[in-house]
């Protein structure tokens, strides 16, 4: 398995539920191998939603963070001049994943 470093240690999460996770956001979003949604000409919004409000659902009760938690991280994600498209220009992260995760942190320590 690769190392990873001490600051992505601290957004890891289980690895069994995080190792599905990562089969479902692949499964649409490749094609022979490499990514169809890596231009804005392939981006469809409407799929990236959809996939990723799945991938929050699957996460376990542990694993999520409360709702009032999440909404005001999500605000600051909104105020914040590094976010571009539901990424965070900063670390490259989904913001809304991210902010969903219980343990999930800014870069920047902006978030409550």
């Amino acid at each position: 398995m690769e190392e990873r470093s001490e600051k992505s240690k601290s957004f890891a999460v289980p690895a069994a539920s995080s190792q599905r996770r990562s089969e479902v956001l692949r499964e649409e979003t490749s094609a022979g191998g490499h990514c169809i949604r890596c231009l804005l000409q392939d981006y469809d919004e409407e799929a990236y939603i959809s996939k990723l409000l799945r991938v929050i659902r699957m996460m376990t009760p542990s694993e999520k963070a409360k709702d009032e938690v999440v909404r005001a991280r999500l605000a600051v994600c909104k105020e914040c001049d590094r976010l571009e498209i539901g990424t965070c220009l900063a670390c490259g992260c989904y913001v809304e994943l991210r902010a969903a995760m219980a343990g999930g942190r800014c870069p920047y320590k902006k978030w409550p």
